[in-house]
């Protein structure tokens, strides 16, 4: 009986990912349309984004913060790195090809 329901699992683990593969594909699609854009039109911003959600401002050490979550179609929201996480990554970004080097 366990090993029915491992299977079970199993095959909706494969499927779950099957669909997530999908959605990748799909989304390289509309990248590839618009490798190239002059001008960021509302048509554009339609096929990129599903929804956006704007969150109440909040005041944290006396800094006024407001999180933005934009939810791209097929594949959900990004979080982007925050400022000093930026600082991080641009500093150690080709590091190891230099080390590599040297």
């Amino acid at each position: 009986m366990a090993l029915k329901e491992q299977i079970r699992h199993m095959e909706t683990v494969v499927k779950e990912e099957h669909d997530n593969e999908m959605d990748v594909d799909n989304f390289l699609e509309i990248v590839q349309k618009y490798t190239r854009i002059n001008q960021l039109t509302p048509a554009i911003l339609r096929e990129f984004i599903h929804h956006i959600v704007v969150h109440h401002r909040e005041t944290v050490f006396k800094e006024t913060i407001q999180r933005v979550e934009i939810h791209f179609n097929f594949i959900g929201e990004v979080t982007l790195p925050n400022h000093e996480e930026r600082l991080r990554l641009l500093k150690s970004f080709g590091k190891e090809k230099r080390e590599q080097i040297a």
